[in-house]
């Protein structure tokens, strides 16, 4: 599922947002924000 919103993604240069506590997972978005208790703790830089 994660490889079709990849595709879709870089395809029409949409916006996916993916929420998840799997670190492998994450590496493998081009940007991460971290929250932790409700907050932003890293990533909230946009990407230069």
């Amino acid at each position: 599922m994660f490889g079709l919103l990849r595709e879709f993604n870089r395809d029409h240069g949409s916006a996916c947002l993916i929420v998840t506590h799997d670190p492998r997972l994450a590496a493998r978005c081009d940007r991460q924000i971290e929250l932790v208790d409700g907050r932003v703790v890293a990533g909230a830089e946009p990407p230069a």
